[in-house]
């Protein structure tokens, strides 16, 4: 059976031993060993209930047998597959994650995990957002720079600033999945583009002139096309 999240157990029936003999058992055991197995519980109609389960993902061999003998079609091949994405078991790989350069296109990746730790396969079926919050104004007022996020199709997100990120400073990230799980533990920071002499500033008197064998001396302020 495929579990639909990891806290869900396996359950498996089987029938009552019938054999008019004493010593007759039944005994289930699961590979590998990281599994949790229930006790054996008697449905009072001739059946007897197991229940099962594990915290790691992969492919479970359980083995039936009955007084030692495997029962039919024994061992039975069970598949635990990773539960919902939890944002903070997830990993984050890339260095567009905390740095980038004013208005270059950064990215990283979210490989989704879990909460047990677990690596997700599948589309991340929750909606995933990430935020870039930036103070102007020396913080009087705030501005909200929202990421292009891609589904890769294998448990994996893909995030991208094309561009948008253009303040020079060090601003948190907000990321969240769905309504319940936030996540803010990531700074990036944005460092200037290259020197642009179409916004770069010359100021101070020597530019209007001097007397003669007079020093004039003016300052120069070198900035980005974004006025970095």
């Amino acid at each position: 059976n495929r579990l639909e999240r990891r806290t869900k157990p396996i359950k498996y029936t089987v029938h009552h031993c019938w054999y008019p003999r004493i010593g007759c058992t039944f005994s289930a055991t699961t590979e590998p060993t990281v599994a949790t197995v229930g006790p054996l519980m008697s449905l009072r109609n001739g059946q007897y209930e197991l229940t099962w389960s594990s915290l790691i993902s992969g492919s479970y061999s359980v083995a039936i047998s009955l007084d030692g003998t495997p029962v039919l079609e024994s061992p039975f091949t069970a598949a635990v597959v990773a539960g919902p994405a939890s944002l903070g078991e997830s990993l984050y790989v890339g260095a567009g994650l905390t740095e980038t350069i004013a208005g270059a296109v950064t990215s990283y990746t979210i490989l989704t995990h879990d909460i047990h730790g677990n690596r997700r396969a599948d589309p991340v079926q929750e909606g995933f957002a990430a935020v870039v919050m930036l103070l102007l104004n020396g913080g009087a007022s705030l501005e909200t720079i929202q990421g292009d996020v891609v589904d890769n199709g294998d448990g994996s997100l893909t995030v991208t600033y094309d561009g948008t990120l253009t303040v020079v400073g060090t601003h948190p990230q907000h990321m969240s999945l769905g309504t319940t799980q936030t996540h803010s533990e990531f700074q990036i920071t944005v460092t200037p583009a290259a020197l642009d002499p179409a916004t770069t500033i010359a100021d101070g008197a020597g530019l209007a002139g001097s007397f003669a064998g007079t020093p004039a001396s003016f300052e120069v302020m070198p900035k980005d096309r974004f006025g970095n």
